[in-house]
């Protein structure tokens, strides 16, 4: 390398002020040299880069190898000290990030939906650590976990699992990420859903549900209502612990959920609808009855019909009966209340209930008949049937002996 001459001189005199001296001498000034390892680099899992800082003498890096070029595969900052032929040295730095995915990541909390009936996932995202999405596994049947959807990164961390049924079992769930390499992480910690069941007990209502896993619980709270979209607050029930039994009297229908109070959890900024742990909603099995009166529509004069009102706890007929069942001989419209085991009452649509009046008819007057003389007798037309006194269901009858004729009323 070039460098720049620079002149100097001096002058000396001797003891006696007489003899004068003069000497001059070049100080050539040298450029430092220039390595240049670029721009810092980024790097995918598994990749390597080749760090050179151009042609020197003497190589130095701060990993101690003396090399003129320098592979790299892991994170860290790269400095080079180089030697040019005029002994002058120089240094630089480049920054090496080689990316790989985050191993942090956890599912917060999982929570049924209670509109949808579907489980819900929410995690809390970490940035800046080169996610592009992530993959949501659920346990199957055989133990293992499969994939069942995808979420990307610039999404809220919700996912919901539309496939699922939060009231009919229990779900676990565990959560990966893809960074933009395309390499996965590990999955994360599982999770598992609260599922409540509720059955008739002795006294009241018999409360069971699958303890929530993926973190501590410190309390679980039981909710009850008549409505499953406004339920208060009824009982609280220690983490370790998973049955209560309510002895309430119910009105009829009654809904119930569990939801569980933990010790601390993340933060969910993606959706306030999703806001803690919570059960799916099961309600005491209790539906309003709704009776349907059974019978004949109509009746003969003078005869009686019955008419059913199916198998239910206790009766009110519009007549004033309290049975089951119950003999009419008036027609009219009659309506019946009902309540079942549960308390829930419900009325019948008004049965309308027809007499029909005997039909009139005239077989003739009584006539004799001699020895083996056949007489042959006819019913009445426009009738729906007949029954003679030997049996006989047709409309003529031929008689030798003092015969009658009935008629049934449909």
């Amino acid at each position: 390398m070039g460098g720049t001459d620079s002149g100097m001189a001096g002058r000396a005199i001797d003891n006696n002020n007489k003899n004068h001296y003069c000497d001059t001498i070049s100080i050539i000034l040298n450029q430092l040299p220039e390595p240049d390892l670029g721009n810092d680099v980024f790097l995918c899992q598994g990749e390597q880069v080749t760090l050179s800082p151009g042609s020197f003498n003497e190589y130095i890096w701060n990993t101690g190898t003396t090399g003129n070029t320098l592979n790299v595969n892991s994170t860290n900052s790269y400095t080079v000290t180089v030697t040019d032929g005029n002994s002058c040295q120089n240094s630089d730095t480049v920054y090496v990030f080689v990316q790989s995915p985050f191993e942090g990541e956890q599912i917060c909390f999982l929570t049924a939906d209670m509109e949808l009936n579907n489980n819900v996932v929410v995690w809390e995202k970490t940035p800046g650590m080169g996610t592009d999405y992530y993959k949501i596994y659920r346990e199957n049947t055989q133990g293992g976990y499969e994939v069942i959807g995808t979420h990307n990164f610039i999404d809220a961390g919700i996912f919901v699992d539309t496939l699922s049924f939060s009231d009919q079992l229990k779900y676990n769930y565990k959560l990966s990420l893809v960074d933009t390499c395309g390499n996965e992480s590990e999955l994360s910690p599982e999770h598992g859903t609260i599922f409540l069941k509720v059955n008739k007990g002795s006294g009241g209502f018999d409360l069971t549900w699958t303890a929530y896993e993926g973190t501590e619980v410190a309390k679980y709270e039981v909710y009850r209502g008549n409505d499953s979209t406004n339920m208060a607050l009824v009982k609280d029930i220690a983490g370790g612990i998973t049955s209560w039994s309510d002895n309430f009297v119910p009105q009829c229908v009654v809904y119930y959920k569990v939801k569980a109070v933990v010790a601390s959890t993340c933060i969910n900024a993606g959706n306030p609808d999703y806001t803690g742990i919570e059960s799916n909603i099961a309600g005491n099995g209790a539906v309003e009855p709704l009776p349907i009166i059974m019978g004949p529509v109509s009746f003969c004069d003078g005869e009686q019909t019955t008419l059913d009102a199916g198998n239910y706890t206790s009766y009110l007929w519009s007549n004033g009966k309290t049975t089951q069942t119950i003999d009419i001989t008036v027609g009219g419209t009659y309506t019946v209340n009902v309540s079942n085991e549960f308390g829930c009452y419900g009325t019948s649509e008004p049965f309308i209930l027809q007499v029909s009046s005997s039909p009139q008819f005239d077989l003739g007057t009584d006539t004799s008949v001699c020895g083996a003389q056949v007489l042959s007798l006819t019913g009445p037309s426009d009738l729906k049937s007949y029954l003679w006194d030997n049996g006989s269901t047709q409309q003529d009858r031929s008689s030798i002996h003092n015969r009658s004729l009935q008629t049934n009323c449909y």
